[in-house]
C-alpha cells in the first residue's frame, strides 16, 4: 500500500461523516426493515424521518392514536432494531404526529440511488482527483434521488430533512431543549 492510502481514508472517511451519508445510509436499511420490525399494518401508517445523533429514531405519525401504537410496542422496537443491528446505538423512540394522511409511500428499493456503503472500503484508484471527482457524483446523485422523493435541506444545518418539516430532527430537539419544551 502506497504511504497517501492512509490520509486518502481518512479523507474519504471524513467526507463521509461531512456529508452524512453513512445516516442515509443506516436510515435506508432501517426502512427496508421497518415493516418486520413493526408489522405491516402498523408500517402503512409510519415513516422514518431521522436518526438523531443522541441515538433516538424519530418516527411520523398521522395522528396521536398511531402514536400511542407505536409508543406502547417501544422496548419490543428497540430490542428489535438491538439485535438486527448491535453496533447501531438506538437509544429512544419518538413520534412526531402529521396529520396528513396517508404518509407517503417509499420504494421498496432504490434503484435510482447510487450505492452507498456502509463499511468502508480502501479506493479502487490513487487518482486523487479522479477519486474525488467519482465523490462528488456519487454525492449529487444520491442528494438528486432524495430530493426527488421531497427530502429537502434543514433551515439550520443543511443536513436532509424529512417533506414537510423546516428543521431536521435534531435542530428541532435542539431548538426544544433550548425553549425548555420537551
Amino acid at each position: 500500500m502506497e504511504s497517501g492510502a492512509p490520509h486518502l481514508k481518512a479523507i474519504l472517511d471524513r467526507l463521509a461523516d461531512d456529508h452524512r451519508w453513512t445516516r442515509a445510509r443506516t436510515l435506508w436499511l432501517i426502512e427496508q426493515a421497518w415493516p418486520e420490525i413493526v408489522g405491516e399494518a402498523v408500517s402503512r401508517h409510519t415513516r422514518i424521518l431521522a436518526l438523531s445523533e443522541d441515538g433516538t429514531l424519530w418516527v411520523a405519525v398521522p395522528s396521536s392514536v398511531w402514536s400511542s401504537e407505536l409508543l406502547f410496542h417501544k422496548p419490543r422496537i428497540l430490542e428489535s432494531l438491538r439485535l438486527r443491528w448491535p453496533a447501531l446505538r438506538v437509544t429512544d423512540l419518538k413520534t412526531r404526529v402529521r396529520e396528513e394522511t396517508p404518509l407517503p409511500a417509499l420504494a421498496e428499493e432504490p434503484r435510482d440511488m447510487p450505492y452507498i456503503p456502509f463499511q468502508r472500503r480502501d479506493p479502487d484508484t490513487h487518482d486523487l482527483q479522479a477519486l474525488f471527482y467519482r465523490v462528488q457524483k456519487q454525492y449529487q446523485a444520491a442528494m438528486a434521488a432524495w430530493r426527488q422523493r421531497g427530502y429537502h435541506p434543514c433551515a439550520e444545518c443543511r443536513a436532509l430533512t424529512a417533506p414537510g418539516y423546516r428543521l431536521c430532527a435534531n435542530c428541532e430537539a435542539r431548538h426544544r431543549q433550548s425553549s425548555g419544551r420537551n
